[in-house]
Order: C-alpha cells, then sequence, then structure tokens
C-alpha cells in the first residue's frame, strides 16, 4: 500500500491473454476490485516514476482505450465528444458519432424535447413521466438503482453510544412520508443495506422500524431522558440536542423540516446544518458531527453495502460490532452466492438491532429515450455505456 514494494507475490503470467492471481484467503468481492480496463504500459507507463504520477494529468486529457468510440473533444462543462472505433473488438458500432453532453435538471427536458439530445435520467415523479408521454417519442425505462440513502450517526456521541436512543430516533422518524414526498410513488422506504434488486435482499425478520412515535417515547425514557420544561428530553443536566450535517439536495431539503417536527414530537431538538458535500465529508472524517446524511454509491455486491460498518472502517462514526464484524467476514469468505443468502440475512437482522445509521429509501431510476434511437438498454450498473455498440440511429 505504500507503493515500495519491487514486487507482487501470487501473481503468475499463464499465456499473453491469461493472468493467474493466487489470494491469501477467498474473497467474493476480490475478482470485481482487482479486474478492470486494461491499460496500455506504451502509453500510460512511458513516463511512469515511482512516487510520482503528476505525467498522468497530461493523459487524462488525452485518454487511450479499447471500447467502442474513442475519444475526440472535451469541451469543459458541456460536452465530451467520441467517434466510432474501427478497431472495436465486435465490430465498428453502426453509429459514427457520440456526444456525451452535460445536462442538469432544469434543462434536461427541454434538450431532450427539442431532440438535442437522444438519451437522459430525469427525476422520477408522476408529472415527469405524464411530460415524457405526451411527448409521444420517448421509450421510457424506470428501473429500480442498486444504490440506497441513510443518515449515518456518530456512535462516538454519548447520547448516541445508547441503542436504544438510536432506535428511538429510527421508529420516530416518518420516513414512508420522506420518500413519498421525494419519490412521489417511484421509490421505497429502505429496510436493509442493500437494495430490493440485489440477491441478498431479503427482509423476513428483520425489523423494519415502522413508523412509531410511541415506541420512540418509550425508548428514550428507559434510556433515562426524561422530556423538560419545553418539551425537549434532558439526562445530566445535558439537553438531548442533535445536529444533523447535510449536503444541498431534494433529499435533504425534505428530510430536514420532517425530521425537525417528527423528532421535536418525541422530545429531540434537530439541528441542520447544510454544507456543500466536500465540507460534509470533512466535518465527518473529522468527527464533527451528531449526523449525516448521504447516499451510497452503486453496489454491485453486499459486501459493498456493509463494509463502512466494519470496525476498522468505521472510523468515523466509531461503530463497532463484533457480531457484525464476524458475519461481514464470513459473508465475503463465501463464493457461493446460495451460501451468502443467509450470512446477509442474519447480518442484516444484528444491523436492525444495533443500527449504525437510519437507513432512508431506495429510489426508482427514470430515463427515456428517443423513438428515433435503437439499441438503448440502461441497467443499474453501468447505465447506458453497454449499450453503446449496439446503439443505432433508425430515423
Amino acid at each position: 500500500k505504500a507503493g515500495k514494494a519491487d514486487s507482487v507475490s501470487g501473481l503468475k503470467v499463464i499465456d499473453p491473454l491469461t493472468l493467474q492471481v493466487t489470494t491469501g484467503q477467498p474473497g467474493a468481492t476480490t475478482l470485481a476490485k482487482i479486474g478492470g480496463p486494461v491499460l496500455s504500459k506504451a502509453y500510460y507507463g512511458k513516463g511512469y516514476q515511482r512516487g510520482n504520477l503528476d505525467y498522468l494529468r497530461m493523459l487524462h486529457g488525452k485518454p487511450l482505450g479499447n471500447g467502442p468510440y474513442v475519444y475526440d473533444k472535451y469541451i469543459p462543462g458541456q460536452e465530451i465528444r467520441f467517434h466510432a472505433n474501427t478497431h472495436f473488438y465486435r465490430g465498428t458500432p453502426p453509429t459514427p458519432r457520440f456526444i456525451y453532453r452535460v445536462t442538469n435538471p432544469s434543462t434536461n427536458f427541454q434538450l431532450f424535447q427539442t431532440g438535442e439530445t437522444d438519451y437522459d435520467s430525469f427525476t422520477s415523479r408522476p408529472d415527469d413521466i405524464e411530460q415524457l408521454k405526451m411527448l409521444g417519442f420517448a421509450n421510457i425505462n424506470l428501473f429500480g438503482s442498486s444504490d440506497y440513502s441513510k443518515v449515518e450517526f456518530n456512535v462516538r456521541r454519548p447520547a448516541l453510544q445508547d441503542v436504544k436512543v438510536r432506535q428511538a430516533l429510527i421508529y420516530g422518524l416518518d420516513r414512508q412520508k420522506l420518500i413519498d414526498v421525494v419519490y412521489q410513488g417511484y421509490g421505497k422506504v429502505a429496510i436493509e443495506p442493500i437494495a430490493p434488486i440485489s440477491w441478498a435482499y431479503n427482509t423476513d425478520g428483520v425489523n423494519p422500524y415502522k413508523f412509531d412515535p410511541a415506541q420512540a417515547k418509550k425508548l428514550l425514557d428507559e434510556a433515562g431522558w426524561k422530556p423538560g420544561p419545553d418539551g425537549i428530553r434532558v439526562k445530566d443536566g445535558k439537553r438531548l440536542e442533535l445536529t444533523l450535517l447535510v449536503s444541498k439536495k431534494v433529499l435533504n431539503d425534505a428530510l430536514i423540516p420532517i425530521a425537525k417536527e417528527n423528532w421535536q414530537q418525541i422530545g429531540v431538538l434537530l439541528k441542520p446544518q447544510v454544507v456543500d458535500f466536500n465540507a460534509l465529508m470533512a466535518q465527518r472524517k473529522a468527527g464533527n458531527y451528531d449526523l449525516a446524511s448521504f447516499s451510497t454509491s452503486t453496489l454491485n455486491d453486499p459486501h459493498d453495502g456493509v463494509w463502512d460498518y466494519y470496525s476498522t472502517e468505521a472510523k468515523e462514526s466509531g461503530y463497532n460490532n463484533p457480531q457484525v464484524d464476524k458475519l461481514i467476514n464470513e459473508g465475503n469468505a463465501v463464493l457461493d452466492v446460495e451460501k451468502r443468502k443467509p450470512i446477509y440475512h442474519q447480518l442484516y437482522k444484528v444491523l436492525a438491532d444495533d443500527p449504525p445509521v437510519i437507513l432512508l429509501g431506495n429510489r426508482e431510476i427514470l430515463s427515456a429515450s428517443s423513438a428515433r434511437v435503437t439499441g438503448f438498454k440502461p441497467d443499474i450498473y453501468n447505465g447506458l455505456t453497454g449499450s453503446l455498440p449496439d446503439v443505432k440511429i433508425i430515423k
């Protein structure tokens, strides 16, 4: 990891197209982690010096690859242009040029409507879907995402070290209302740290934490937090006040007022702090927070959705549960999916009973392509990139 090794053991070249890798222990995610695009040593390794990768900055603007399209030009903040790769292993793509244009929610519908874009993703809301249908030429795709949104507990904070307080905050938050407001029927309350599309998803016996303010109050009473004169709970002379770090996004815009109102009703004062995402991550890294709201990235394997809860990885939150560590290790040490399923099912039960986060929601992704183009088959992991070799303009 320090970059000082002269060699790495366990690697063996079998033939010019085959590399054998031997690991110290089984790992279900090992292949995905070590596998990646093949890079040209002649191009990317020409200026290599150990400890100095500055030369790569220039090459980032002149990428070399073996995909269906070849890089032409980058216009910062606007678009990237490509032309078809005549050497692509599946043959030259039928569409000669591909332009990746930068859009945003305020402009993407207009650009799609006028034909300036042939494919884009949109907010998953009934109004957006109806607008797309009214165009008459949009092929609409709705599919579940593989990520999930959450509010992380800083378990190093004295109040949040008590599992009953953490459980009370989940019971006391109307997550269904949040999902209804944000996704308007195109999302669901998250119960496990994995999306419903995953083979590991199984909520049987996993506490769903349905909205229950009475249960939340009961747990806070049991934890020794009693209502003060203004309704905010007090213990050992300290009020139950929590700071929530959020970045500016639609989900958080709805989360703040709902959480403030819900938690005040159970005796918790919420102090939201809206910062940009980089500042949020910096404050989180420094441990300067009680609660932090963010979403995971794309999850290809259930291990990716729980690794942050492993004791040595949860440096910011301070979460530590030996049983969780044990189950995470067991789940990643088995390659057979059928054998992994019960391990993750048990892990999700333990995480629900000793929650490191408040799971918020799983969303659906809305995309649309123009009828003048065929071959678009977006998927949850690769978006439209896997479709590019087959995309064809027919009108």
